[in-house]
C-alpha cells in the first residue's frame, strides 16, 4: 500500500506533465487524483501498520510474559498470579 502511495505520488504529476499540451483538464484531473490517491495511499499504509503493532501488542498482552496472564473477558480484566 506504501509502494503505491508513494508510485501514486511520484508518477502521477509527472504522468499529468506529459497530458499538458493535449488537454488541460485532463492535466489538472490526473494531477489532483493522483496526489490524493497517493496521500491517501500513504496514511492508510501507516493506519494498518499502528493497527497490527496494537493488535501484536494486545497478544502479547493476554498471553502473559513473565508468567503472569491476565484472565478474564475483553469488558473486565484482572491480574492473577500463576503458580507453578
Amino acid at each position: 500500500m506504501r509502494m503505491l502511495g508513494l508510485g501514486a505520488l511520484i508518477i502521477g504529476p509527472v504522468a499529468s506533465s506529459a497530458l499538458v499540451n493535449t488537454d488541460a483538464s485532463s492535466f489538472i484531473s490526473v494531477y489532483l487524483g493522483s496526489l490524493f490517491l497517493g496521500a491517501f495511499a500513504v496514511f492508510e499504509s501507516f493506519n494498518k501498520l499502528n493497527e497490527a503493532v496494537w493488535v501484536f501488542n494486545r497478544e502479547q498482552l493476554k498471553r502473559g510474559n513473565d508468567g503472569n496472564e491476565f484472565e478474564g473477558d475483553s469488558n473486565d480484566w484482572r491480574w492473577r498470579e500463576s503458580t507453578p
